[in-house]
């Protein structure tokens, strides 16, 4: 509970880290990146900011096609 905050902060910046709930092939469920949310670190993947930002522009260009 300490740290929820913080690391909520961090992922909503997306300047640190991301997060996502599970990984299915080439798809993060539950990806959330530079936005704000409420997480869990029991069930989550924390995903590296490059990484975060290279898929949430692919996110975006599949979803305008």
């Amino acid at each position: 509970m300490v740290f929820s905050k913080p690391l909520s902060l961090a992922v909503e910046s997306g300047d640190f880290f991301t997060i996502a709930q599970a990984r299915e092939a080439d798809r993060y469920l539950g990806f959330v990146f530079g936005k704000p949310t409420l997480m869990s670190l029991n069930a989550c993947l924390i995903i590296e900011p490059t990484t975060a930002a290279a898929y949430a522009e692919n996110q975006v260009g599949t979803e305008e096609s």
